[in-house]
């Protein structure tokens, strides 16, 4: 799930998907297809973070932690 991320200026910083800002951090989440910085990955129902945990759950575009996605 962590990515490195190459510094060049030909490279143009990818954009977190949880605050929209450049992530300019040399490693970062990469989760369903979109960038995330480590502390901007959380469940969309109970806001708890996930950059700790093993799995999180993807549907529709919404990001969950396991207890949220199985119910």
């Amino acid at each position: 799930m962590l990515k490195d991320l190459i510094a060049t200026e030909t490279v143009a910083p990818e954009k977190c998907a949880g605050c929209g800002s450049a992530i300019r951090d040399r490693y970062y989440l990469l989760v369903a297809d979109r960038a995330w910085h480590n502390q901007c990955l959380r469940c969309c129902k109970c806001l708890h973070t996930l950059e700790a945990e093993l799995s999180c759950y993807s549907r529709e575009g919404n990001i969950y932690c396991k207890d949220d996605y199985y119910r």
